[in-house]
């Protein structure tokens, strides 16, 4: 869990110590924020915010590249940065994991999978060669090596055609059950009854 406390402690453990805004800063980004925004809302909120929303404002941001592209190499900012970068993907596949009355959609099993999957795969030294296999093998098996495309859900229903008898020209011609018809020889338009299961035939108009 996100935590500033217990991130301090952790990296402390590390030898790393980092400020206040060193951490919105790292949190900021981790949220998907801007890297040039999250510094100016970290260490300069007033500067940011008299220019927030006016034309002076990417002038403003232009400026504060290079003191951001600095402070993201240093390795209290790094270590800082990757730390809340796992607890927050920890904490959401956490939620994901213990959502109640939630019916997920089977691209979405898929998805928990493969990022589950990824997990492993990028830590292969301590992950369990069991646990990558069965996740490998069950998302082969239940939704291909794809991992479940939209396309498995598109059906195409294929309706069997069998010869009719027109009660107007008393001619055959093919019906699919289910579909209305129309013959071919003489025009005459039938529509399928569900309720009777059989068709009739459309009155002929003048």
């Amino acid at each position: 869990m996100l935590n500033f406390t217990d991130t301090t402690q952790i990296l402390f453990g590390r030898g790393i110590t980092f400020s206040i805004e060193d951490y919105f800063f790292c949190l900021n980004m981790v949220l998907g924020e801007e890297e040039r925004v999250s510094y100016a809302l970290a260490y300069d909120r007033a500067g940011y915010k008299k220019v927030l929303g006016t034309e002076e404002e990417d002038e403003y941001l232009k400026s504060k590249e290079q003191e951001c592209k600095v402070l993201l190499q240093q390795q209290s900012i790094i270590q800082l940065r990757q730390e809340l970068d796992d607890l927050y993907v920890a904490e959401i596949q956490g939620k994901a994991l213990n959502l109640q009355d939630y019916r997920f959609t089977g691209g979405q099993i898929a998805q928990i999978l493969q990022n589950l999957l990824h997990n492993r795969i990028s830590d292969l030294d301590s992950a369990s060669t069991k646990d990558v296999i069965s996740l490998i093998k069950l998302l082969t098996e239940q939704f291909g090596l794809d991992g479940g495309s939209d396309f498995e859900k598109h059906f195409v229903q294929i309706w069997p055609k069998f010869n009719a008898l027109c009660n107007n020209c008393n001619r055959e011609f093919q019906v699919a059950e289910g579909l209305g018809a129309t013959c071919p020889h003489c025009g005459q338009q039938y529509h399928w009854i569900a309720e009777e299961n059989k068709f009739i035939p459309t009155p002929q108009t003048l």
